[in-house]
């Protein structure tokens, strides 16, 4: 995704183009401008338009980063897919122009705080203000052209954080700074609810089928308990070109399920989790149909190797890749706790509810499920 439209009358190029390319874009964007228009309810409206100011956000996000308190928060969240597939060098960079970090795999928050510490940096508000608004991230691909062109790193992240006495959730999107409308609630909670049910059935039968209902403390140890269904290739930490395509792998007649599993259905749980989820789908459309491929070969070998087997006993590499190829595929978002027809959290049923949208869309079918 090059181009993002946010809910405002403006777009975001998250590129370098050459004017023929940009030449291309406005024409046709103009053509789309001439079509009727399919209206799509936002949840989200601009914090300002509800009193709250934008300086006194970003300085809470200072503070916040200055404790150190970043875990509801990730790079590039609005693009995740992208900068997680399509990129092959990772760069942050200074307000004086060195070059702070520079890796071939995707830079996190915690890359950032880490390299701090290594260089013996300490940690103020004077120095967060500077990196969140100074300091900027690029990347590049293997031809060395930048897939996200060189911006600060407030304008790339994508969290939120309680604001004021209330804790009133605001939610940071392309630098700037969304509530959810109170107006809309009780349609968002509609929305969530018509889903939950139409999901329910189908996940009660899978929860059933394949014994997915076991007791654990954390995501580590309920998928290390899977390994105890012999119709279950368990996948966790089996991750090829940085993805990690499930969890848990299991199959009917008719579809392939590929599980992703997270602790609790909050907002950091549900993002991280549906962010891995749209990751694992939007490799698999890209490479599961180009002939020539070999990454389901290059991915069983790499769960073999997690199991220190050269053949899995579930089905062979022959097998495997004709799972993939011939079978409808349904991805599931497991949450060992939290998740249920009453949950609370906002930010959480506006992504399952985004997420099932994004998957329809690449032609797949998803199950969120609640384990306990």
């Amino acid at each position: 995704k090059k181009i993002n439209l946010v809910n405002k009358d403006s777009l975001v190029i998250r590129r370098s183009l050459s004017l023929s390319n940009l030449t291309k874009i406005l024409t046709k964007l103009n053509a789309l401008e001439k079509q009727n228009d399919n209206f799509a309810l936002n949840y989200l409206v601009l914090a300002k338009k509800k009193g709250i100011k934008k300086v006194e956000l970003v300085n809470q996000l200072v503070a916040n980063f200055k404790n150190q308190i970043y875990d509801s928060f990730v790079l590039v969240g609005d693009d995740f897919e992208n900068y997680i597939l399509n990129v092959d060098r990772y760069r942050i960079i200074k307000d004086d122009g060195d070059i702070f970090i520079d890796k071939e795999t995707p830079i996190t928050i915690s890359d950032i705080f880490h390299e701090l510490a290594c260089q013996n940096v300490r940690i103020s508000h004077s120095l967060m203000n500077r990196l969140l608004k100074t300091w900027q991230i690029e990347t590049q691909d293997r031809h060395g052209n930048k897939e996200l062109y060189p911006q600060s790193i407030i304008n790339t992240l994508q969290g939120f954080i309680e604001y004021g006495a209330t804790k009133q959730p605001c939610y940071l999107i392309n630098g700037d700074w969304y509530v959810f409308d109170e107006i809309y609630s009780d349609l968002l909670d509609q929305e969530y609810t018509e889903l939950y049910n139409s999901k329910h059935r189908n996940s009660l039968d899978l929860k059933n089928k394949y014994k997915l209902e076991k007791r654990a403390a954390n995501e580590e140890k309920y998928n290390k308990a899977l390994e105890s269904e012999k119709n279950i290739i368990v996948s966790h930490t089996a991750l090829h070109e940085n993805v990690e395509i499930a969890d848990a792998i299991f199959w009917d007649d008719t579809t392939l399920y590929l599980m992703h599993n997270k602790g609790k259905f909050d907002g950091i749980g549900a993002r991280d989790l549906l962010n891995q989820i749209l990751t694992a789908a939007e490799y698999l459309q890209k490479n599961r149909s180009i002939n020539g491929s070999d990454f389901l070969e290059k991915y069983y070998a790499k769960i073999c190797k997690l199991h220190n087997t050269k053949k899995l006993p579930q089905a062979s590499e022959q097998d495997f890749v004709q799972l993939f190829n011939s079978k409808k595929i349904c991805f599931i978002a497991g949450f060992l706790n939290g998740y249920k027809h009453d949950s609370k959290s906002v930010y959480a049923k506006y992504l399952t509810i985004e997420a099932n949208k994004k998957l329809l869309d690449k032609g797949y079918a998803y199950v969120p499920m609640g384990i306990h």
